[in-house]
């Protein structure tokens, strides 16, 4: 028995030994097999929601490339009416037809003018003449019916819209009175897109939402930077209506179907039932906020027009269980049979002895190792696989047959279960448009022993197309023949969309900077050019399509025009900040200059370190021309204002000193009068007769200076008038001057007066003749005709805005000292002269002359090189007439009755009063026009009336008017100190009796009253 006993224990111990590593293996091998089914799956699920994350960005994107399209699609419309001052009817249908035909997913597009409230008649009314009779500002009740737009301030009917058909509510409708009057506003006061909340149309779009965009349109020219600038400058906005739910299906229209449900929300809405934009998904999905963020989803925010819509995306159950396959559980599978196997083989095994036990055991954990490095080799190949879409291949050229890798059958759309991969069939796959050049390309490879790299199409058994790359290489045998092709194959389909994209991006990108009219450029961190576009090689003398790439500005431009260039770009690399419209000049290789305002700034990398420049240069020539010619004739025109309000200071004065004058030389000749002819005294009298008579010429100077000098306008030949006066010339001018003449004698008339003429020919030639001084000189006088435009009259000063037409012309040239250029600006003013002492208003009662006969003057002068003086008189087209100056006879009368002195000056009454005395004449005076009105009314023995034009309240023309109601008779002579002309314009065939220049003597005043004959009793 106890044999017995002991031969039980020694079997129980070995077998109790053996029975413990095979759990222990089984426990681990189990344990094993969940952990790399856990580990796979969790791969899976990874790559599941990184492939979920990159649909929903291209989506994302997708979309944001649709709505940046579909907004520059406005900004071409923005410019086309900012560009354009009148854009038709049938322009704008033009332009947007082919647009809304290729873009279904817009409603329509709308040009909506402002129409200030005071033209909104007028505009109605054009727009009806213009093929739209029916058209009125209209605006919808609260029940949407169409009523006339109510009073206000503006309004923003639409006037163009497109297509016409479904939008004809839209026509006249005032997008002020509607929910979008405040997005008209803030596109209004920021000059940028603004969009709409999601919005029911008044249009039939079914069940959609729709967005409505607006642009704002200003006027030509830069947009103002402030906003009340804005708001002057607004003169209208272009809209366009998108159908949201077709927006997004034409934006998704190339993009994989299914798998996906996305939601989007506008995070602006203030009201909370407002913020569901769009659903796109499976019907019966449940839609709502909390129930997108409850699980695995995506989400992205978009800035709309001022709007901000939340994407939120989700994966389709369907799709999403699609993305874990069988291998986890295969894996799981396997390593619990590997698991039993191998607690098998240790339970064999530690049956044998202990030898071959203690062998097997090595063996076993050999084996062990390799399983598990193979395990994890085949593990990790199928993930590097999965992950990179890289499937793997190898053709044994004997048989032909192919052996293809998980992700290769995924790639060609195949199960391994069904499908036994072959040379034939793989062909059979390939495009045919494709397939002989990837029949060639294994040929070579196999023949030369040459490396298979090629794209190609492929089509799988679902009809689906797919781009592939494949590589591969030849493995031969022992005896150095091709055995085997041993490859790759990977799917680039997505790729190669995108490179397609990111190409036709590129292109579109060159395309718009090449025909911008601006020059754009970009340089690297040296200066360099990268490139510039078609206006910039335009500027810079480079054929188009040249590269200029690695080169600078020097190598197109002169050294200091290009170091300018250069300056810039070193501050900017140097500071960082971007220089901002900066004026620069450029020649071009003709010999150009022109002038850039240039705007550079810093590209940047990552980390903020300047690595370039981008730059855009607008030509500012023309503008900066235009700006030149505008100061130059703001310059003339100040001058003419300058000249113009002299004039009326000047013959202000003239008329003031006139009444002084009358007074002073007045009284000084009835003293000489009153005195003996030998009296001591006489002298005296007659020098303040002298006097006052250099006064009243000092005064009509001023008078001609002021353009109302007293004008006697007959018909005159120029020529004629100059060999009257040649014999006074050659007695005034220095004795060493010589006086040429170039006279033509078919010479047509002007009209003008011939003593200011005389004056001014005078003042010429001696001024001519004291530029010559001691010196020998010539002096030319000449005359001619000329026809000049409008360009040619822009030299000449005195009339504004002379018409072109035909002109006698007076030249006085002479060989003197010339004048400066600040000298020649000055030679018009009153009493500036360069001689030792002046002589009166000189020049400047010459250009008031000139200013009387409504003609023109133009100086041309150098120092030491002399002077022309050029006046142009418009011609009269008749013959002129000969000017003789007949002598006054000097009459002896005397008359009687009684004459009324009407004059607020009393000294002027005072000395007409003791004239008409002295000329046996009764006489009443008055100190306005009221009082002469009641002395006139109250006597009925007067004979005549003196009477003042100026007067404070009742003026000379209104008592003038009152006097020939009184009596239709009355005999009226006025009194002024302007000449006659001017005085007498306002009489003209009202019955005035005669005119009276002040100053004048009892002489003058005894000649106009002796006119009247019989008629005041004269002898």
């Amino acid at each position: 028995m106890q044999s017995v006993s002991s031969e039980k224990t020694a079997l129980t111990k070995p077998s109790a030994r053996r029975t413990l590593p095979v759990w222990i293996a089984t426990v681990a091998g189990v344990a094993f097999s969940i952990a790399a089914f856990y580990l796979a799956r969790q791969q899976e699920s990874v790559r599941a929601e990184a492939e979920f994350t990159r649909r929903a960005d291209v989506h994302y994107a997708a979309l944001q490339a649709s709505l940046s399209r579909h907004l520059e699609i406005l900004r071409s419309l923005q410019r086309l009416m900012q560009l354009s001052p009148i854009v038709h009817r049938n322009e704008f249908r033009g332009w947007a037809r082919d647009i809304v035909a290729e873009q279904p997913e817009i409603q329509v597009l709308e040009w909506c003018p402002r129409v200030p409230k005071e033209r909104r008649f007028i505009f109605e009314n054009n727009v009806r003449r213009n093929g739209q009779p029916d058209f009125a500002i209209v605006e919808h009740d609260g029940n949407g019916q169409t009523q006339p737009a109510g009073d206000r301030d503006e309004y923003f009917p639409v006037l163009y819209f497109e297509p016409p058909r479904g939008n004809e509510i839209l026509r006249g409708f005032d997008v002020s009175s509607g929910v979008e009057a405040a997005e008209l506003a803030r596109a209004r006061d920021t000059g940028q897109p603004a969009a709409s909340a999601r919005v029911r149309m008044a249009q039939d779009i079914g069940d959609q939402f729709g967005l409505i965009l607006t642009l704002p349109v200003y006027r030509l020219g830069p947009v103002p930077h402030t906003v009340e600038g804005r708001r002057e400058a607004f003169v209208g906005c272009v809209r366009g209506s998108f159908r949201i739910r077709d927006l997004f299906t034409a934006a998704w229209r190339n993009m994989p179907v299914g798998g996906m449900d996305t939601l989007v929300l506008d995070s602006s809405a203030s009201n909370p039932t407002n913020r569901f934009v769009l659903f796109d998904g499976a019907a019966g999905n449940v839609v709502t906020e909390a129930s997108f963020r409850d699980g695995p989803h995506h989400e992205a925010r978009l800035s709309v027009g001022g709007q901000t819509w939340t994407f939120l995306f989700r994966p389709v159950g369907q799709w999403w269980a699609a993305q874990f396959s069988w291998l986890p559980h295969w894996i799981l599978a396997g390593g619990l049979v590997l698991t039993l196997l191998t607690a098998i083989h240790i339970r064999a095994s530690l049956r044998r002895t202990e030898v071959i036990e203690s062998t097997v055991a090595e063996r076993t954990a050999e084996l062990q190792q390799v399983n598990e490095q193979l395990r994890q080799t085949q593990t990790t190949l199928l993930q590097a696989q999965r992950i990179g879409r890289v499937g793997s291949w190898e053709e044994d050229l004997g048989t032909r047959k192919l052996f293809w890798s998980e992700e290769t059958f995924r790639i060609f759309g195949q199960e391994p279960a069904i499908f036994a991969p072959t040379n034939e069939e793989f062909f059979a796959s390939v495009h045919p448009d494709d397939r002989e050049r990837v029949q060639k390309a294994v040929r070579a490879a196999i023949a030369n022993g040459l490396r298979y790299d090629v794209e190609h199409r492929i089509r799988r058994p679902d009809g689906s197309e797919c781009i592939v790359h494949e590589m591969a290489e030849v493995v031969r045998d022992e005896a150095g023949n091709p055995a085997r092709l041993i490859g790759t194959v990977q799917d680039i389909t997505e790729r190669h969309y995108a490179d397609e994209r990111l190409e036709w991006e590129r292109i579109l990108l060159r395309t718009l900077i090449d025909n911008i009219p601006d020059y754009i450029f970009f340089k690297d961190h040296a200066g360099r050019f990268i490139m510039c576009n078609a206006a910039g090689q335009r500027l810079l003398g480079v054929p188009i399509g040249e590269d200029v790439a690695g080169k600078t500005e020097a190598d197109f431009l002169p050294a200091e025009i290009a170091m300018v260039h250069a300056a810039a770009d070193e501050k900017l690399l140097a500071t960082g900040q971007p220089i901002v419209n900066r004026e620069e000049p450029l020649v071009t290789r003709d010999g150009e200059k022109r002038f850039l305002l240039t705007t550079r700034i810093p590209l940047q990398d990552a980390r903020g370190h300047v690595t370039g420049i981008v730059g855009v240069s607008r030509d500012i020539t023309e503008r900066k021309r235009t700006e030149d010619e505008r100061q130059v004739m703001e310059r003339k025109f100040q001058e003419t204002q300058k000249l113009e309000s002299l004039g009326v200071l000047a013959g202000g004065i003239a008329h003031d000193f006139n009444n002084l004058l009358t007074g002073i030389l007045g009284n000084a000749s009835l003293a000489r009068m009153e005195v003996a002819p030998d009296s001591p005294l006489q002298p005296y009298f007659q020098q303040i007769e002298l006097a006052s008579q250099r006064a009243a010429d000092l005064c009509k100077q001023m008078l001609a200076y002021s353009g109302k000098g007293r004008f006697v306008i007959q018909r005159i030949n120029l020529t004629g008038l100059v060999h009257e006066t040649l014999h006074l010339l050659r007695v005034s001018i220095s004795k060493k001057a010589v006086l040429k003449l170039h006279l033509l004698e078919s010479l047509p008339a002007v009209m003008a007066d011939a003593t200011q003429l005389r004056q001014i020919i005078m003042n010429l030639v001696m001024n001519a003749s004291d530029a010559i001084g001691d010196r020998n000189g010539l002096i030319t006088i000449s005359t001619s005709t000329t026809h000049l435009d409008q360009e040619s009259l822009e030299d000449f000063v005195g009339t504004a805005e002379l018409p072109r037409g035909d002109y006698v012309v007076l030249e006085v040239t002479d060989n003197g000292c010339g004048m400066s250029p600040q000298t020649k600006a000055k030679v018009f003013e009153p009493f500036f002269t360069t001689k030792f002492t002046g002589r009166g208003l000189g020049l400047a009662a010459v250009l008031g002359i000139v200013r009387g006969h409504k003609g023109a003057l133009k100086v041309h002068s150098e120092v030491g090189h002399g002077t022309t003086f050029r006046l142009l008189l418009p011609a009269a087209g008749a013959a002129a007439c000969d000017v003789k100056v007949e002598p006054r006879p000097v009459p002896r009368w005397r008359g009687h009755g009684t004459v009324l002195v009407i004059d607020d000056e009393e000294s002027v009454r005072m000395v007409a009063g003791k004239m008409l005395k002295t000329l046996g004449f009764d006489v009443l005076t008055a100190g306005n026009g009221e009082q002469g009105l009641n002395v006139y009314n109250a006597r009925a023995d007067i004979s005549a009336v003196l009477l003042d034009l100026t007067m404070p309240e009742m003026d000379g023309e209104e008592t003038f008017r009152e006097l020939r109601q009184l009596r239709p008779d009355a005999r009226v002579i006025l009194m002024s100190g302007f000449n006659e002309q001017e005085a007498g314009a306002r009489f003209v065939g009202k019955g005035l009796a005669g005119f009276l220049q002040k100053p004048f003597t009892p002489d003058e005043l005894r000649d106009r009253l002796a006119a009247f004959g019989q008629s005041l009793n004269g002898n």
